[in-house]
């Protein structure tokens, strides 16, 4: 008996501490900085390392080209009645070619179209009738392409390799706005919980003023003061209470795992995300009400929304492409030159074959000439056009689109806060009016001169008055990150490494001109 008080004492000792013992609370700049590490983040990132992949294929034209191969040929070759030869036996004896060829080289392509590279060919012949010793011929040469019309110049050639660069821009923007989307829904939902434990106290408290209510009337009936049939009725709205107040608790943990879905938590930490740390912001600052102001939050919005610079650079990744495919239309004439030397060795042996490089050579050489190519039609040419106008035009209304709906969304989001804030006071208003009226009417009861029905109704009211304000701060909260996010002013646009502040969320963005 005495171990069995002993274990109960320690197991209520410790009940005692771990109630007194504070738990763990989330910030909301802890929220926000969690929120960085997002998996949809993470594939944004890939996105771009995707698009530096594209800008690196583009540019792989550029690269320095080896090449090399070797040819071995053995063929009879027809002779001449005269050029027979006999064996001895009276029978013709024909001539065979032992030909091998070797040649290489390296070319690489620049930026201005001139392609250029050396050039080396080896080659050894050899036939039993004229060259029955062997002869070894090389050349070795630079050799140098100018285009004279197509594809002539950095626009024209580099230009995949550009838009190539320009989309990898586009790629950090999105990301940016990746993150500015992600830590908008993360303040929401930051905010959606708050307000869910305060409808969830609400409807505690009311659940508790219905027993208190339930509590005097008992006592009110034991003092023959009021009839027996007043408690029924009083019973019945505690139960109403407590079903909403049941009702909001569940709403608290939808609430909470909105926040660790917005969050981007481990999959084995979503059911653990801690209380609020913060309450709703204590102020709503009210924006200026101006046709002025408005334009110039919409102005700032342009100049900030990555989503907007995205599809911007979109538009200029298109413009990049529209040079080479009118130079398509161009005739490609094209001069060629080499310079260089020939040497010449007899021998069978291999040293002989690679000696030609340095033995029988008499000076330089030279060759020039031009290539003329035309397509009277050019229907890949003009097929080509048409895609890249078309693309061009797709991509100026869609950052046209883009714009619009911006500048729409910072219109409704201006008017959402203040009026957001107009809303919260008229709803605190209401919550101490209705607090007044509950205290007389309860006042009124215990005296014998209000009804049951009067308390219970202007209870329900303050209520409902008290889940209006909590609904009326959360929207107000809510509304303020919605201007943030319209107007682009919670990530910096190009910001390789991304910071947050939570102070942009219960604060206007600061207007060009004013900072």
């Amino acid at each position: 008996m005495h171990s069995f008080w002993k274990m109960f004492g320690g197991l209520f000792l410790a009940a005692v501490v771990w109630s007194q013992t504070p738990r763990a609370t989330l910030t909301l700049q802890q929220a926000l900085e969690t929120t960085l590490l997002h998996p949809q983040a993470r594939i944004g990132e890939q996105q771009i390392l995707a698009s530096r992949g594209v800008q690196r294929e583009a540019s792989g034209i550029f690269d320095p080209l080896y090449s090399s191969g070797v040819q071995q040929s053995f063929a009879p070759t027809p002779l001449t009645t005269a050029q027979q030869v006999s064996d001895g036996s009276g029978s013709p004896k024909a001539a065979f070619t032992n030909l091998t060829t070797f040649n290489g080289g390296a070319s690489q392509l620049y930026r201005s179209g001139v392609t250029a590279g050396p050039i080396v060919e080896l080659d050894r012949s050899r036939d039993r009738l004229l060259n029955a010793a062997g002869i070894n011929q090389s050349r070795l040469a630079y050799q140098v392409t100018i285009p004279l019309l197509r594809n002539r110049g950095p626009d024209v050639v580099a230009a995949r390799e550009t838009a190539a660069g320009v989309q990898v821009q586009a790629s950090v923007l999105d990301l940016n706005q990746t993150y500015t989307d992600l830590l908008a829904s993360t303040a929401a939902s930051y905010w959606g919980l708050v307000g869910a434990l305060r409808l969830a106290a609400v409807a505690a408290s009311s659940e508790e003023r219905g027993r208190m209510l339930l509590q005097n009337v008992q006592d009110l009936i034991q003092a023959d003061r009021i009839p027996r049939s007043d408690l029924n009725q009083v019973r019945a709205n505690l139960a109403d209470r407590t079903a909403g107040r049941i009702e909001a608790e569940q709403q608290v943990v939808v609430a909470r795992q909105q926040l660790a879905l917005a969050m981007g938590v481990p999959p084995e930490q979503i059911a653990t995300v801690p209380d609020p740390a913060e309450g709703f912001p204590e102020t709503i600052p009210a924006p200026a009400n101006d046709a002025d102001s408005v334009r110039r939050y919409i102005v700032l919005a342009l100049s900030q929304r990555a989503d907007y610079l995205a599809a911007q650079k979109r538009v200029e990744a298109q413009r990049k492409l529209l040079p080479p495919a009118t130079n398509a239309f161009r005739p490609a004439i094209d001069l060629t030159f080499s310079a260089g030397y020939s040497g010449l060795r007899e021998g069978l042996y291999p040293n002989s074959y690679l000696a030609s490089l340095v033995y029988g050579v008499h000076g330089l050489d030279a060759v020039g000439g031009v290539r003329y190519e035309f397509a009277p039609r050019n229907n890949a040419a003009a097929g080509a056009l048409a895609q890249v106008e078309s693309a061009i035009r797709q991509a100026e209304l869609l950052a046209d689109t883009s714009a619009r709906a911006i500048s729409s969304e910072v219109v409704v989001s201006l008017e959402g806060v203040r009026n957001a804030g107009l809303r919260l006071a008229k709803a605190h208003e209401s919550v101490e009016a209705f607090q007044a009226a509950l205290d007389g009417e309860r006042e009124k009861y215990r005296l014998g001169f209000g009804s049951l029905v009067d308390i219970l109704t202007t209870e329900d009211r303050l209520t409902t008055s008290l889940i209006v304000e909590v609904q009326a701060r959360l929207e107000a909260a809510v509304e303020l990150a919605r201007l943030r996010h319209a107007t682009g002013t919670l990530v910096e646009p190009n910001a390789t490494a991304p910071r947050v502040d939570r102070q942009a969320f219960v604060t206007l963005p600061a207007l060009p001109g004013d900072r």
